[in-house]
């Protein structure tokens, strides 16, 4: 408590003096000084009393406060009695000298928060047994300190959330309220006072004035915003761990399903469901439109070319000559971003899709997908021949094994 406590032998310890070593002639003065003052401490009375006998409700209230050179944790017995009177009474007090390692006011003001639960424990451990409490209520000047505590200790950084968490388990942060520095008895405490200063002074004896009023007129609390700088510098950053999937959705309904209608089904709801949380459309029936079949195919064949045909694709985007194998069929990409077959029948009278048919490998799953059809030979092999006039492929040897032997 006395000021000679926390900035001098702070000070001693920083210039690590030794034992026979003559401290500074700062440090003299205020120790003569101090020990000048310790012969009033003779004229200190303190009433042993704490509890009227006609108590009908005892709370505990404890504040804290933090300076640059120490902390504080100071408590005190709010009795009312039948008549409707209130007294408060000093109970304890203790008080840490700051570390050496610089810490941050907030941090400090975190630590005296601590010290206070602490203390708490130490009143249960020595009261509990023979005096029921009522009520606990912790009173902190800092606002940083509160918003920690009234938030989940995951939020904050180690330091941060390991005594965020020993305050919450001792008590709870609704039992915590907000004083200012003024009327904070904790404040005298970290800051020191001398013996001669402290015995008069009845704030630390007595508690604010307002304790021994009837609750409404408590200071209420103050409402924080935790956007300031000293409450985000000990917020954990957010990690978003991703996982990867190299297997492309696509290629996973290959695997998943044998029939390339549930396949473009499947893909055509999935696009639906993109297309409608970009532009929050709404479609009025579950049914599916034609062109949306169509467009789920059309994504379907451009990503199996894609996998297979990559470099091809890069060749025709930059402009240059493809390899020697695709140079015949004068690929290009239309308008959907897929291949197709280019060729001298341009400027026939015919469909798109029979003039410049879609490029696939040779072995494509999809291609496997389009030709399974559980048909007999007759319908099978009119089905490869309009698979032809779409798709650019050895289908010949197809149509050679599905043309009807009467042919």
């Amino acid at each position: 408590m006395c000021k000679l406590q926390y900035p001098w032998i702070m000070k001693l310890w920083l210039l690590k003096s030794t034992w026979d070593e003559t401290p500074p002639k700062e440090i003299t003065e205020n120790w003569n000084k101090f020990k000048t003052n310790l012969e009033s401490l003779s004229s200190l009375r303190l009433p042993r009393l704490i509890i009227s006998p006609n108590s009908k409700s005892v709370e505990l209230h404890i504040f804290c406060d933090a300076s640059e050179v120490g902390y504080c944790a100071v408590a005190y017995l709010r009795c009312q009695s039948h008549d409707s009177s209130v007294t408060t009474s000093f109970l304890c007090a203790k008080s840490r000298v700051a570390p050496l390692k610089t810490l941050s006011i907030p941090r400090l003001e975190l630590c005296g928060a601590v010290l206070l639960v602490d203390l708490l424990q130490n009143i249960k451990e020595a009261l509990l047994r023979t005096i029921r409490i009522d009520s606990i209520t912790g009173w902190t000047s800092s606002q940083v300190t509160l918003a920690w505590i009234w938030s989940e200790p995951s939020r904050w950084k180690v330091f941060v959330a390991n005594r965020v968490t020993h305050i919450q388990e001792h008590l709870p942060s609704s039992s915590w309220r907000y004083i200012s520095s003024q009327q904070n008895p904790a404040d005298c405490g970290s800051r020191g006072l001398f013996p001669s200063q402290l015995i008069p002074y009845e704030l630390w004896w007595k508690g604010p004035s307002w304790l021994r009023e009837p609750p409404e007129n408590w200071p209420s609390n103050v409402r924080l915003n935790s956007e300031t700088t000293e409450i985000t510098n000990e917020q954990k950053p957010n990690t978003v761990h991703v996982l990867e999937n190299s297997t492309h959705v696509i290629d996973l309904l290959l695997l998943k399903f044998s029939s390339i209608s549930r396949i473009k089904r499947t893909c055509a709801y999935i696009l639906r469901v993109i297309h409608h949380c970009r532009k929050r459309k709404r479609y009025l029936t579950l049914q599916l439109l034609p062109f949306e079949t169509q467009k789920a195919l059309y994504t379907i064949i451009h990503h199996v070319q894609l996998h297979h045909f990559s470099e091809l694709f890069t060749a025709i985007r930059n402009n240059k000559l493809p390899d020697k194998c695709f140079r015949k069929l004068a690929p290009f990409l239309d308008r959907d971003g897929l291949i197709r077959v280019g060729g001298r029948i341009k400027n026939a009278v015919i469909p798109f899709d029979h003039k410049h048919p879609v490029l696939l490998p040779k072995r494509p799953r999809v291609k496997k997908d389009l030709t399974q059809v559980q048909l007999n030979r007759l319908d099978r092999w009119k089905l490869i021949q309009a698979m032809v006039q779409h798709f650019w492929k050895r289908w010949h040897v197809e149509l050679a094994l599905a043309k009807p032997r009467c042919w």
